[in-house]
């Protein structure tokens, strides 16, 4: 009872915030958005596309520094193309894949992971939470599991 309004806000905070990550990942399907622009000596490049996030930071070979930009709008053929080209070549694990090239990285978190945190987040504080040291074992357990599961399908 000591600490209802902090429990309210943070669900109310964490379910906002999985009801836009929500519409950010339907509007990707239809919508390019991003933003892309040189960070110190390098190019730094954000967009959600097909139901990802992407971030890409690029060395650039040559040239003057690119100014900041946002950009968005309905996603054309040679957007979908690249998308297909930085498909090649990347290791994935459980909604988040990576690419290492010459001059940079490319990390793509697929959208439905931040969904399904935060709308956890929400839910936790509402939940009691007694545990035996029984369960706490198996629950142990259970993440090592996972955890060996996740390094080995991060290995192939």
């Amino acid at each position: 009872m000591k600490y209802r309004i902090l429990r309210i806000v943070f669900s109310a905070l964490c379910g906002i915030a999985c009801l836009i990550l929500t519409v950010l990942w339907l509007r990707s399907y239809w919508w390019l958005d991003g933003a892309s622009g040189n960070r110190g000596g390098h190019f730094v490049y954000v967009d959600a596309l097909m139901g990802e996030l992407h971030f890409a930071r690029i060395v650039p070979i040559m040239g003057p520094p690119v100014p900041w930009h946002w950009f968005h709008g309905r996603i054309s053929d040679t957007d979908l193309e690249a998308y297909k080209s930085s498909q090649n070549g990347r290791r994935s694990t459980i909604g988040v894949a990576w690419k290492v090239f010459g001059n940079g990285w490319q990390v793509a978190v697929s959208l439905w992971l931040p969904v399904l945190i935060s709308g956890a987040l929400a839910a936790a504080p509402w939940f009691h939470w007694h545990f035996s040291l029984r369960a706490l074992l198996i629950g142990t357990t259970i993440v090592a599991l996972l955890l060996g599961l996740a390094a080995i399908l991060g290995r192939k």
